[in-house]
């Protein structure tokens, strides 16, 4: 029979490490959904999920058990996000002088995110295609509708998970979800995009 969340986690306050694998293994994908939806960046995203497990091992003692541990996770996870958005932020800031761009500040290469040995070069074409688009069209939504979806979709949280996170109703969420992919829609008539 498998365990809750929560029960792993009691195991895990507990010294129990293999009960911690088992939730690294369970929530670690769609960690790093959400998190590249947030950050952009495949490479960011791994890090950031790195640090909030890391994090949550490290804090095993204070989870609050009548709490959700996918909520808890996904609330580290975000706010460890939000940071390294900041510190970006703030390297753009110092680099604004520079006039050429190394290597190793150019974007990812969007194919790097969706390569596949089995898959079509065709599919390959196609998934970069509608991920980088997916991004600008993310990033061109105010930060509430952009925050609930990326939440929703990218890090496969319930409504009542985000509700819970973000301090709302679950009826706001609903509502932002419904209005966000609105404006997606239209935004993908404004950008020319037909997927």
């Amino acid at each position: 029979m498998e365990q809750g969340d929560n029960e792993l986690m009691r195991r895990t306050a507990e010294g129990d490490s293999t009960a911690f694998d088992e939730l690294l293994c369970r929530h670690e994908q769609a960690l790093l959904r959400f998190l590249w939806g947030m950050l952009g960046n495949p490479d960011e995203a791994h890090d950031a999920a790195q640090d909030a497990f890391l994090q949550a091992w490290r804090n095993r003692d204070k989870f609050n058990p009548s709490l959700s541990f996918k909520s808890w996770l996904y609330t580290i996870a975000r706010n460890r996000a939000i940071s390294m958005m900041r510190q970006r932020k703030h390297r753009a800031g110092q680099r604004s002088n520079w006039t050429e761009t190394s290597e190793e500040d150019a974007p990812p290469d969007p194919m790097s995110l969706v390569r596949d040995p089995g898959r079509d070069p065709r599919e390959h074409l196609t998934a970069s295609e509608d991920a980088e688009w997916l991004l600008r069209a993310l990033d061109r939504l105010d930060e509430k509708h952009r925050m609930v979806l990326q939440m929703k979709y990218f890090g496969g949280l319930k409504s009542r998970e985000i509700a819970d996170q973000l301090g709302l109703e679950v009826g706001t969420v609903w509502s932002r979800v419904h209005h966000g992919l609105r404006k997606l829609k239209a935004l993908s008539a404004e950008m020319n995009y037909d997927p």
